[in-house]
């Protein structure tokens, strides 16, 4: 981990790179912008992708809640697909409430007018995305890396796709990326690099003892902001997981990148260090855990049984909805899209 440290602080020692990398990744946004947004309207509101035309169908027949109440009331909440007759709902509800309340400020809630506005809304996500591909190989490796990253995600065709249909597809990648970026922020903000390693043992020492004396000035503000500042990537990931999660459910499977992470760092610690590294570890896991599980919560929230926040017991018709998913995927009841896949090898 020092080699990446010391390959990004070289960044700065040319400032003519810096440059080279700003332009090209404007360049790069400029053109996976223009990619994404480029025929919009690309089926003259024929509604020809099958997964869109749905949601499109499901848009315009929620509506917003008066009140926070309504919300989490899965019953009688005017969100809730299952509530407008489309009991049979698999998608993450997050991008459809983003989408939703977007065209009720624009006034395109219709039909038509809905699926376009969510398919801007997709491409802008994707679009963010390429800065979180920058942003990912930047920390990992170096800026170059970043650049090259981004370039080759802003060209790539399959995003382009996704981008022209409003579905839950390019949301779900972009919550993704940023909890992977939160995942590459824990890794790395705490490293041991190779010159804290060829410390000789009097400066070591003294680091110590000035060390203990920072401890002992520091204020109970200072103590709280720097654990908080501790926290920042865990707290950044569970927000990203939870709400890749309410965008499609199996998003869940990032959820094993922390432990990973937290491994790797546990790993590269001296040994003498890491006895005492356990319990601030179990704290970033909890801490991660429990604000993806809070973001869930709002962002899927007919996932519950409800009326309120904390009635948490699984609302059966969407726990029934995954299950029949589940069995059309794998095959045992005919269902045409999945026939493909049906009773393959894992080598097809």
């Amino acid at each position: 981990m020092s080699e990446n440290r010391i390959e990004r602080g070289s960044n700065n020692t040319k400032p003519w790179g810096g440059i080279a990398v700003i332009i090209l990744l404007i360049l790069a946004l400029f053109a996976g912008t223009y990619l994404r947004l480029v025929g919009v309207n690309w089926d003259e509101n024929q509604h020809m992708h099958p997964d869109e035309r749905f949601l499109s169908l499901v848009q315009a027949a929620i509506a917003p809640v008066e009140n926070l109440g309504d919300y989490f009331n899965t019953e009688t909440s005017p969100l809730n697909p299952a509530n407008r007759g489309y009991p049979f709902f698999v998608y993450g509800t997050l991008p459809i409430f983003i989408i939703r309340y977007l065209g009720e400020a624009l006034g395109k809630t219709d039909y038509h007018t809905i699926t376009i506005v969510g398919r801007y809304i997709s491409a802008i996500f994707d679009v963010a995305t390429v800065l979180l591909v920058f942003a990912i190989g930047r920390r990992l490796y170096n800026q170059w890396v970043g650049v090259l990253g981004a370039v080759f995600y802003a060209l790539a065709v399959l995003p382009i796709q996704l981008s022209h249909f409003m579905t839950v597809d390019t949301v779900t990648n972009t919550f993704a990326y940023l909890a992977v970026y939160a995942g590459v922020l824990a890794l790395t903000q705490t490293s041991v690099s190779e010159g804290d390693e060829d410390h000789s043992s009097a400066d070591e020492g003294e680091e110590k003892a000035q060390a203990e004396l920072d401890a002992i000035e520091e204020t109970p503000t200072q103590a709280a902001i720097k654990i908080l500042k501790d926290l920042a990537p865990y707290i950044l990931f569970g927000m990203a997981l939870g709400a890749a999660t309410a965008s499609k459910i199996n998003a869940v499977v990032l959820a094993i990148l922390l432990p990973l992470v937290e491994g790797m760092r546990y790993l590269q610690m001296p040994v003498d260090e890491r006895r005492s590294a356990l319990l601030p570890i179990l704290r970033n896991l909890v801490v991660a855990g429990i604000i993806s599980f809070l973001v869930f919560r709002i962002g899927q929230p007919y996932a519950f049984n409800g009326p309120g926040f904390f009635n948490l017991g699984i609302d059966q018709n969407w726990w029934v909805s995954l299950q029949n998913l589940s069995a059309q995927a794998s095959g045992d009841v005919d269902f045409p899209p999945a026939l493909q896949w049906a009773r393959r090898p894992i080598t097809f």
